[in-house]
């Protein structure tokens, strides 16, 4: 009993977390074989060398090949001040379809509007259509 109490969990776990991905915010096709969901911090310097270092290479070799279908989160800690002005930003980006070039912009000048706090400089400057 406890066994099927157990699968039963699993799959109703497994379930409803594969229809809630955003798809502005999700590469690859949902029916792959494997889903990874990456929560990220935009503010976060170990975040950032995920982004620029790792996930693209995960891209080319898993995700456009269909093996994996890669969602992305925000999780902005309470530790940096200007992280959740940029998730707002980014899963707005999202509704645009523009989520993966102000990911990349907010991790690229990361360094700058942490500091400044002007996350919307450099979001903006991405958001032209």
């Amino acid at each position: 009993m406890k066994l099927l109490a157990l699968a039963l969990t699993a799959l109703l776990a497994s379930l409803a977390a594969s229809s809630d991905a955003d798809p502005g915010k999700s590469l690859g096709s949902p029916n792959a074989p494997i889903r990874i969901e990456v929560f990220s911090d935009f503010e976060c310097p170990a975040c950032k060398g995920l982004h620029e270092q790792i996930l693209p290479l995960v891209f080319k070799d898993y995700v456009i090949p269909g093996k994996v279908f890669l969602v992305s989160r925000e999780f902005p800690l309470r530790m940096h001040r200007y992280s959740r002005d940029a998730a707002a930003y980014a899963t707005a980006a999202a509704r645009l379809g523009k989520y993966p070039q102000v990911a990349d912009a907010l991790f690229k000048d990361q360094v700058a509007w942490a500091a400044s706090g002007k996350v919307w400089d450099t979001v903006a400057g991405v958001l032209t259509f």
